[in-house]
């Protein structure tokens, strides 16, 4: 389908005919206009503290069973460096990655769809939001896809040949970070606009263009605000800390995993969440530049509170 025949949900709305006097407004919540990257990220951690329980405990959700599953891969480490098993532990461990990686997608779109509806003025359930996410899931699955095969692959080719050729290196390290910037709003596009797979790459080349430094602004502001989150939660993931940690508390592993279980799931839940709501802002900051999405919203809201006032 083309773009102009799809809309976000909540734009859809605007044009509803209100059902009395005292409907909500929407956009009122949020001044929305074009913004810098740190006014962005100021944004992103308002509209996640005002919704902070809906979002942070989905995020929760989402990552406890994963991190449950810890314990389990560590008992499969081999007692020495270089033991029997290590072939079978690594194999563990790169599937563990991959299953992480594909549920903080559906837990950042779950979030993308929450703290977008938030930032236009409306509010969604978080059983519509997970909703949504399962019936678009099998897309999500293959945008992950082409971005892995577009971002790693491409990248991971340019270092090996890198030893060749060494300025390859470079060379890779600008590869990564073009498409990591070209493809930032693709999982947005493709959640809120219905969108196709390469129709959400097209669209997320074309609503970042000159958008280059307020997304690396927003990726480092955001990096600096998890980066404590993001490493506290992989604690017990390193061995030597894990063994480390069991020494210096003197319990039995199964109590230390019962305590950091669920700690390190908080922790990254809210990592997942300050960036799934980072990343909306962003998408919609670059409708609003690329677009005029705000002045259309205005106009919108205009048509709506004439709607409802009473006649002369």
């Amino acid at each position: 389908m083309a773009h102009d025949e799809l809309e976000p949900p909540l734009v859809q709305l605007f044009s509803e005919a209100p059902s009395s006097a005292a409907a909500p407004v929407l956009g009122d919540e949020y001044h929305l206009e074009p913004r810098t990257a740190p006014r962005i990220v100021d944004l992103a951690v308002e509209v996640l503290r005002r919704n902070f329980l809906a979002c942070v405990a989905l995020s929760i959700l989402f990552w406890l069973p994963i991190r449950a599953l810890t314990p389990l891969l560590m008992s499969l480490a081999p007692k020495t460096g270089m033991g029997e098993g290590l072939i079978e532990f690594w194999i563990a461990m790169s599937g563990y990655s991959v299953v992480a990686a594909l549920v903080e997608v559906l837990a950042t779109m779950t979030l993308t769809l929450i703290s977008y509806e938030a930032l236009v003025g409306g509010r969604l359930a978080p059983k519509a939001a997970l909703l949504r996410t399962v019936k678009r899931s099998f897309a999500l699955l293959g945008l992950f896809l082409v971005k892995f095969l577009l971002l790693f692959s491409g990248a991971m080719l340019l270092a090996v040949l890198g030893i060749m050729c060494p300025p390859l290196f470079l060379a890779a390290v600008a590869y990564w970070i073009y498409f990591s910037w070209k493809l930032s709003v693709a999982p947005c596009a493709l959640m809120l606009e219905d969108l196709g797979v390469f129709e959400t790459i097209k669209r997320s080349f074309k609503l970042t263009e000159g958008s280059f430094l307020r997304w690396l602004g927003i990726y480092c502001l955001a990096s600096l605000l998890t980066i404590g989150l993001t490493s506290g939660s992989q604690l017990s993931d390193n061995l030597i800390i894990r063994a480390s940690f069991l020494e210096m508390m003197e319990i039995p592993p199964l109590w230390f995993d019962v305590i950091f279980i669920p700690i390190s799931s908080v922790f990254a839940g809210l990592a997942t969440a300050i960036v799934a709501v980072a990343t909306t802002a962003f998408y919609l900051d670059n409708r609003i530049r690329t677009e005029g999405l705000d002045l259309r919203m205005r106009l919108e809201r205009r048509a709506r509170r004439i709607a409802v006032e009473p006649l002369a």
